[in-house]
Parts: structure tokens; sequence; C-alpha cells
């Protein structure tokens, strides 16, 4: 286990609040891993950069003011840029935002693996 997940998974034991630290970081994007316990929240906010939501362990609702979509660990959900959001713990969770400008290199290396 990544020592940053290690890091987040210690700091939630004394937060009553969700816990973010990066976990990558490069040109045009970063990997931000959080954590929640049952029922926290991260109350309504946008992002203005293109964001994947990964979860790697429990549940959440993905809250978009019209619906919610419930994320289960290994599903993932595109957040679409300037949306006002927010995210509901189901269970403790961790989960990974991906962030950044989407390199043509990716996209090229995502299309010769599908």
């Amino acid at each position: 286990m990544s020592d940053v997940i290690k890091t987040v998974k210690a700091d939630l034991k004394h937060s009553n609040r969700p816990v973010a630290r990066c976990l990558h970081k490069g040109k045009g994007f970063k990997v931000l891993v959080v954590g929640m316990y049952k029922g926290m929240s991260m109350h309504d906010h946008k992002t203005n950069v293109s964001t994947t939501l990964t979860v790697l362990e429990g549940s959440l609702y993905y809250n978009n003011g019209h619906s919610s979509t419930l994320l289960q660990q290994y599903e993932d959900f595109a957040i679409p840029t300037a949306e006002m959001h927010s995210i509901e713990s189901v269970d403790d969770c961790l989960f990974l935002l991906t962030q950044g400008k989407k390199i043509q290199a990716w996209e090229a290396a995502d299309d010769e693996l599908t």
C-alpha cells in the first residue's frame, strides 16, 4: 500500500471531515487520494478541470442536484467540468480523483488498449 494512502487512512482517524492528499503530480495532471468515513460529505462544489472519481474501497453517492449516482468499489465516474456536485459516503470509503488535461499520448495509449 502506498505511503500516501496509509497517511490518508491514519489522518482520517483523527478527523471529522474528509481527508485528501496528493498521490501523484505531473505536467498537466494530478491524482488525489480522498478518505471519508460513513456519513461524511463533501458539500456542493465545482471542478474546473477534467476529473474522474475512482472508488478504491467502500461506496459513495455522487449528487449533482438532479440525480444521485451510487458508486461502489472499483467503479469510476467522469465528473462534468463546472457541474455543481456533492459526494456523500455510504460506507467508510477511499477514492481517487484524477484531474487534468487529457494528453494526446494518453488518448493514443487508450486506443491501443481497447
